[in-house]
């Protein structure tokens, strides 16, 4: 007993649990050959996890991902009970590159790695990896489609997400909050790699559109802070009016209260204010919005601009 013991108290030491990480990381890195690697690591032994450091490498050198900090908190003494939750998730400082030149994606080899045909049974699982509270600070997310000519570039200062369930095996995922701050969301258009005459294969899979229109997503507030979104093509120069080609709405501000997303139809009581570029200012949107494939509906409409005002 007294070996359990002091084993268990020498595995508390972060220097230690780090050496072992680092052990775990050459492997995988060897394993797929990229660089895998953590400067620093503590495990609580009875509620936590905090991470500095995390990087994985993709087959051209280039960072795949990479997480400053990183923190998870479960349920008080886990190791004791028959479930345990994981009740909060923060990373800061991270940055995420996903890119592509051809069809084959730069984290397509980590997929292939980990691929297994065994059946697995999460059922049983004490486990639950849905966690309650989501928090971001500093991320930076990259998709740099060369193939297609597409680059989507994601920043945000703040993300802060509160979770009531997900209840993935019936498709149905009820979110208390969802904030944004400083969220700046970038779409970039050019010339990519792939030919014109290009026809994509389509591999054969199982029709999941019943899936789809049972899904049920509710959220009950959305709010958006000092956003910004911007669209730019590299096939012709700006004009100095609205341009479809080259948008730029900036200070976004927006509540979306009661948002129901069912099967193909979204419904959500609004309000959004933002600038263009071009001198557009949307002073206010206030309506209950109403989505569908066959129209877009807007019931108790109050709308002001820099020359309009229109109520419903």
């Amino acid at each position: 007993i007294s070996i359990l013991i002091i084993t268990a108290l020498t595995l508390q030491i972060s220097p230690i649990q780090t050496w072992l990480v680092g052990l775990a990381a050459n492997k995988l890195s060897k394993d797929l050959g990229t660089k895998v690697s953590i400067k620093r690591i503590s495990v609580g032994f009875f509620n936590s996890l905090d991470a500095e450091g995390v990087f994985i490498e993709d087959k051209q050198k280039d960072t795949l991902a990479y997480i400053g900090n990183l923190k998870c908190r479960i349920t008080d003494w886990f190791f004791m009970k028959s479930t345990a939750d994981l009740k909060y998730l923060g990373v800061d400082d991270a940055v995420i590159k996903l890119q592509r030149s051809d069809t084959t994606w730069n984290y397509n080899y980590i997929i292939n790695h980990f691929a297994s045909n065994a059946p697995k049974d999460t059922n049983n699982s004490p486990f639950n990896l849905q966690p309650k509270k989501i928090n971001f600070k500093n991320l930076v997310f990259i998709q740099n489609d060369e193939w297609r000519g597409e680059k989507l570039t994601a920043k945000c200062l703040l993300a802060e997400i509160e979770i009531d369930s997900l209840l993935t095996a019936k498709n149905q995922f009820h979110i208390n909050t969802v904030l944004f701050n400083k969220l700046h969301f970038d779409i970039y258009d050019f010339e990519g790699n792939r030919p014109k005459n290009y026809v994509k294969k389509l591999d054969k899979k199982p029709n999941n559109s019943k899936a789809i229109f049972e899904k049920l997503i509710k959220i009950n507030n959305v709010k958006l802070k000092d956003c910004l979104f911007t669209l730019n093509s590299d096939k012709e120069k700006p004009w100095p009016y609205f341009d479809g080609s080259h948008i730029r709405f900036s200070q976004i501000q927006g509540n979306f209260n009661n948002t129901i997303w069912r099967g193909d139809t979204l419904k959500t009581a609004m309000f959004l204010s933002t600038k263009e570029r071009s001198g557009f200012d949307l002073k206010k949107l206030i309506a209950k919005l109403t989505i569908t494939p066959q129209k877009m509906e807007f019931n108790n409409l109050d709308l002001e601009t820099n020359r309009t005002v229109l109520t419903d």
